[in-house]
């Protein structure tokens, strides 16, 4: 059975109370998911606040003449790129600094937005980019990166702290999720160095621990896969028509 979704009310009244302020401010939305061996950190931000929120430029996902090269980002890998964005984030495991390295990065049209409530929507996320033909000189606000980064071996029961970079208040939303269950969502509003806590000591019984890494490693695996063979499409038929 699913864990009650826990919504903080004190922070929620806060938001409410001052929502114009946090509508205005730059978002940084957040999704964790934690094992017994491992934790994954799912972020998604738009282009126009990613400055604000991770302390880089966007023009580091530009080609030198200022395009956007979307196409890029759906036929290599941006391991590289999600590692450089997330540079300034710090991680603390149960009191002990922890390195989380990149897994993926996609880039998708904000008009395109994808469902980012779940780990499973974190990595589809990063795995598959629908953005054929959105290809050139592209807004910033009409972009949003998703990137997933990943912790193991390590105590996923241990608590769990997130330092941001930002140097100015941020709007964030964070996802707490324990073997893709959730246990908690915070609205929140985070000032500079102020650290995002999660509390350790839960932990899933073995078996459904172990029917849970299956299920969810079975699910990853189909969806890159997908991802694959989506890419693959894409390719042959852009070179289809460039033989056309």
């Amino acid at each position: 059975m699913s864990r009650t979704l826990i919504l903080s009310a004190a922070l929620g009244a806060a938001l409410a109370a001052g929502g114009a302020t946090a509508e205005a401010m730059p978002r940084l939305d957040l999704i964790v998911d934690r094992d017994d061996v491992s934790v994954s950190v799912f972020l998604t931000v738009r282009l126009d606040a990613l400055e604000s929120a991770l302390g880089v430029s966007p023009d580091l996902l530009r080609a030198a003449d200022g395009m956007f090269p979307i196409a890029v980002f759906q036929q290599t890998g941006t391991a590289d790129l999600a590692e450089t964005i997330a540079a300034g984030i710090g991680y603390d495991i149960g009191g002990a600094e922890a390195e989380f390295p990149a897994m993926s990065m996609m880039v998708h049209p904000e008009e395109r937005r994808l469902p980012f409530v779940s780990p499973i929507d974190g990595w589809i996320a990063i795995s598959v980019c629908g953005t054929e033909g959105a290809e050139g000189l592209i807004a910033d606000r009409d972009v949003r990166l998703y990137a997933g980064y990943t912790a193991y071996p390590v105590d996923g029961t241990a608590s769990l702290e997130i330092v941001l970079p930002n140097a100015e208040p941020l709007a964030v939303t964070l996802r707490d999720h324990r073997m893709g269950e959730p246990l908690e969502v915070r609205e929140m509003v985070v000032d500079a160095a102020q650290p995002l806590a999660l509390p350790g000591g839960v932990r899933a019984a073995s078996v459904g621990a172990g029917l849970g890494n299956a299920a969810r490693w079975g699910g990853i695996l189909t969806l890159l896969a997908l991802s694959v063979g989506l890419l693959a499409g894409a390719a042959g038929a852009r070179r289809r028509r460039r033989a056309a």
